[in-house]
């Protein structure tokens, strides 16, 4: 029964191999380990690949595209605060940055 279950792992990692590349990352897959694979330098994503990184000038950014963005952003931090765990993170942190912040 061992053998078989072995068998089949083999089997779905092979698969995950050669069938997964969605959003231009290769996913690879040993027995216990999956990874992801910049497609530009082959880096392994959870190292921090920055060969992808831009530049953005929010100077260009139109007016309307930025206050759309903003108030979604607004939408989505309020209502993470109705959640009284978000709430007591912040105040831990909070703290920690006025404590940090007062020893300078």
């Amino acid at each position: 029964m061992a053998r078989s279950a072995e068998t089949s792992a083999d089997t779905a990692a092979s698969r995950l191999t050669t069938e997964s590349t969605k959003g231009g990352y290769e996913t690879t897959m040993s027995k216990k380990m999956l990874r992801a694979v910049c497609p530009t330098c082959g880096t392994d994503v959870s190292a921090r690949c920055n060969c992808q990184t831009i530049d953005i000038d929010a100077s260009k950014i139109p007016p309307e595209v930025l206050k759309y963005h903003a108030r979604t952003l607004l939408e989505a931090v309020s209502k993470a605060f109705e959640d009284p765990a978000v709430v007591a993170d912040y105040e831990l942190w909070l703290a920690a940055r006025n404590k940090a912040e007062a020893s300078r």
